[in-house]
């Protein structure tokens, strides 16, 4: 009887634990997803007793599922379209991050003599008018076209700004990916490929490609990004129920905390502080 009693006791710290925890789950841009993974596992380390699901998916998914309550925040790396506003009903939209979308290419691209573009330049290439580098100053070689599938933020931001409207379609023989880290690996081992990716994700393995504009050039440094000078610019954000649960606030808060913009920072991001 009395090894059953402290078996019993030692089991009650667990039970109480095991009703206390709680689960968040969130769903939606992968931009935003590589940043909310790390800051995620930082506040489990505060709140061991909340457990945080994430799932990639793109923006338009987050919207969705927001709308139908079968996850707790959504991610969005882009601004709501007019439907969305519309029908967003009792969710709030926060900004919790700044980044830009540039066009990349690869170190061999851009040392067979390509290092910026021209707005025109760049559409012409992404509706097919354009089809080899030597058209543009570059290596007689054919380009290689990426685009990102038609219900991400980074594609909506992008065409909207390049090619006048975010469904606006491109060359039929574009490589259509969904993730910024497939696109960028993609790019870093072609002498041929232009995409465009989060700039977080730039590195020494690809090239940024400056852009051209009214005789300007425009590099997508961080001053440029956060003072609105590089043109395809945007915030990130977070979409949650305007009557969100206690855990889910808490988790925001650490978002926009100044340790949560920190790590934003890390992550290769502009803080929105």
């Amino acid at each position: 009887m009395f090894k059953f009693m402290l078996i019993l006791f030692m089991l009650v710290p667990v039970a109480i634990q095991a009703a206390n925890a709680e689960t968040i789950v969130i769903s939606g841009s992968t931009t935003v997803k590589k940043f909310v993974e790390v800051a995620a596992a930082s506040y489990k380390e505060m709140h061991p007793d909340v457990t945080v699901n994430i799932n990639g998916g793109g923006s338009t998914s987050a919207f969705g599922q927001m709308l139908d309550q079968r996850i707790d925040i959504g991610m969005m790396s882009r601004e709501l379209t007019a439907q969305e506003e519309s029908s967003i009903g009792e969710i709030q939209q926060i900004a919790v991050a700044m980044d830009a979308v540039t066009p990349v290419v690869s170190r061999e691209v851009q040392h067979g003599g390509l290092s910026r573009i021209s707005i025109e330049d760049l559409a012409g290439i992404y509706r097919g008018e354009i089809t080899h580098w030597n058209q543009l100053g570059g290596a007689n070689r054919e380009i290689l076209l990426v685009d990102i599938d038609m219900h991400r933020g980074t594609r909506h931001v992008f065409a909207s700004y390049v090619l006048g409207s975010p469904t606006a379609p491109v060359a039929s023989d574009a490589v259509i990916l969904e993730a910024n880290d497939d696109i960028a690996t993609i790019v870093a081992n072609s002498d041929q490929a232009i995409a465009y990716v989060s700039a977080s994700y730039v590195d020494d393995s690809v090239h940024a490609l400056a852009l051209e504009i009214g005789g300007e050039i425009i590099s997508p440094s961080m001053a440029n990004i956060r003072s609105g000078a590089y043109p395809i610019s945007r915030k990130l954000y977070v979409l949650v129920p305007k009557e969100a649960s206690a855990s889910v606030q808490q988790f925001i808060e650490f978002l926009i905390s100044s340790k949560g913009q920190s790590i934003v920072e890390q992550a290769g991001y502009l803080s929105i502080q």
